[in-house]
């Protein structure tokens, strides 16, 4: 599934996916190559000060997550496992956000991409990250493209704020509950620190149904409106560090071929 989902984006020439460069199979295993990408947003985030990100740093990375997803759904999957480990910086650009793991991803709409496939009738087994699974996921239900869109805004929550209710919690029947308190009686506790156009992207979330189209722009709006206030241009908190990590590996390279010349 990886190498398909890779292989189909390919003709996007999205910088938000890695490019496939060969896959195949060798005796007992199979492999794959493809862009070597840097730390993911859990390793970064964790790095930070008080391990959240600023809200100039998490909202347009919120804005980057938003597009990612959207260039998926465009090629007809979904992705079903959305969480920080999934998104990492490019070793090119240390502002450019790449998605990666597609191994859990499926296809919402038929072979002819015409039709949206029909829900599965049946409860099937739980599918993705408890700590940043979409409702949907804790019900055994498909998902749409509206689960994917709820993942991304646990993990914007997440990047902004530093925790989630829920994140201590490993049973998924209480992780469950607890997400269904937060966005009902305890909405504004769950998203304080965040900025208030967050109520409304989830309030937009939670209207959409299985067969909704989202309306990406609209929330790629309200978190463009919550940069008004801050620095667009500031260096995201890793930018300095990944810049240093580029230099070093260049000096190292560049190194190691006057050695092999010399020799």
């Amino acid at each position: 599934m990886e190498a398909v989902v890779l292989r189909t984006l390919q003709p996007v020439r999205s910088p938000y996916f890695c490019r496939l460069f060969f896959c195949g199979r060798a005796e007992r295993f199979n492999f794959i190559i493809m862009t070597l990408v840097g730390k993911n947003l859990n390793e970064l985030r964790v790095n930070c000060p008080k391990q959240r990100f600023s809200r100039s740093s998490g909202i347009q990375i919120g804005i980057q997550m938003m597009s990612a997803i959207q260039q998926l759904h465009a090629v007809g999957f979904i992705h079903r496992d959305v969480k920080p480990a999934n998104f990492c910086m490019s070793l090119e650009n240390p502002r450019q956000l790449v998605m990666v793991d597609f191994g859990m991803c499926r296809k919402y709409v038929t072979d002819g991409g015409c039709e949206l496939r029909h829900p599965r009738w049946f409860v099937h087994g739980f599918k993705g990250t408890v700590r940043y699974a979409p409702l949907a996921a804790h019900h055994g239900r498909d998902s749409s493209r509206k689960e994917d869109l709820e993942s991304v805004f646990y993990v914007l929550v997440e990047l902004l704020v530093g925790t989630l209710p829920w994140m201590t919690m490993e049973d998924t029947v209480h992780v469950e509950h607890a997400k269904q308190i937060a966005r009902t009686t305890g909405l504004h506790e769950f998203l304080s620190g965040c900025p208030k156009q967050l109520v409304h992207i989830l309030l937009y979330i939670d209207s959409l149904r299985f067969y909704d189209a989202p309306d990406y722009a609209l929330i790629r709006g309200l978190l463009n409106s919550a940069l008004e206030n801050c620095p667009h241009e500031c260096a995201y908190e890793w930018e300095e560090e990944m810049k240093n990590e580029r230099r070093k590996s260049e000096y190292l390279r560049s190194k190691e071929e006057v050695e092999l010349e010399d020799g």
